[in-house]
């Protein structure tokens, strides 16, 4: 091998990590012409982490809420009735905000509050944000849920309500299940408290009258783990219930409700219970 040919087989390779490209075509040293026939450039195996804005699937997320189901409601109750207790002596009315997602999740703010001040001098007013997610195991299904609640008055702190519902259907018309849910009754002072549970069981019939007109017919019993703070602990109340709902259009429908709440055991210890009232509502889906 003559010296020309051992100097055109020089290559000076000078490394800068910081350094990403390569110039060619410049003299790296004080040689003869170098004639290079390739240069391989190793990019990194790895690729930094994007932060911020470029990181999202704006897309994707898109697609996501191109997907779900909302729903908007307003309405007015006679009464606002839980657990076989009339809480607010008065009718309130109502607005809900609804949206789900493949049929599994689903999301709800509920607001109501009193069309005039109650028997007590006060008007009264309640804010719900709730989390359901449903699966099924045949024709069970399981719906853990969680519901965040406040009351509005001076220094409420909330009140958390975990709680887990099942539905099995026994026909196309018929389905049982239970509901089981648990409030931690010192959480709206900010303290933290024991959680206490009221445990239902129920019965339900659904039928569609025509391709407008559906009514379900349900009763519920329910049992007082020290949920209801006002009674002991026993047999709580028994909610019958019939609503319908006839849909105007594909968008819009008119809810009404008729239900008596019989106070069982340890309501009636307490003079409580025995309530009757119903509802009605507008609802919009899209």
């Amino acid at each position: 091998m003559n010296e020309r040919e051992v100097k055109r087989g020089k290559i000076c390779v000078f490394a800068l990590a910081a350094i990403p490209t390569l110039v060619a075509g410049t003299a790296l040293a004080q040689e003869e012409e170098i004639e290079v026939s390739e240069l391989v450039l190793i990019q990194p195996t790895t690729e930094a982490p994007v932060y911020g804005w470029q990181g999202i699937d704006f897309a994707k997320a898109e697609s996501i809420f191109s997907e779900m189901d909302y729903s908007a409601t307003a309405g007015w109750h006679s009464r606002y009735v839980c657990e076989g207790i009339d809480l607010w002596g008065t009718g309130y009315g109502l607005v809900t905000l609804g949206a789900s997602y493949d049929d599994r999740w689903f999301f709800g703010f509920w607001y109501g509050t009193t069309d005039k001040k109650a028997p007590g001098g006060d008007r009264y007013g309640e804010t719900k944000l709730r989390i359901d997610y449903k699966f099924s195991l045949g024709a069970l299904e399981i719906i853990p849920w969680f519901e965040q609640s406040f009351v509005h008055q001076a220094n409420d702190h909330g009140i958390p309500r975990p709680g887990i519902k099942t539905v099995f259907r026994l026909t196309d018309i018929l389905s049982t299940g239970t509901d089981f849910y648990w409030q931690d009754n010192d959480g709206s002072t900010g303290e933290r408290g024991k959680f206490r549970g009221y445990y239902a069981v129920y019965l339900a019939a659904d039928y569609d009258l025509n391709e407008n007109l559906s009514v379900r017919a349900s009763i519920r019993y329910g049992y007082n783990g020290g949920y209801v703070q006002r009674a002991d602990h026993g047999s709580n109340a028994l909610d019958y219930t019939l609503a319908a709902s006839y849909a105007i259009s594909d968008w819009w429908s008119i809810d009404a409700l008729v239900a008596y709440s019989q106070g069982l055991t340890v309501l009636r210890h307490e003079d409580l219970g025995d309530e009757l009232y119903g509802g009605v509502s507008v609802r919009f889906t899209y």
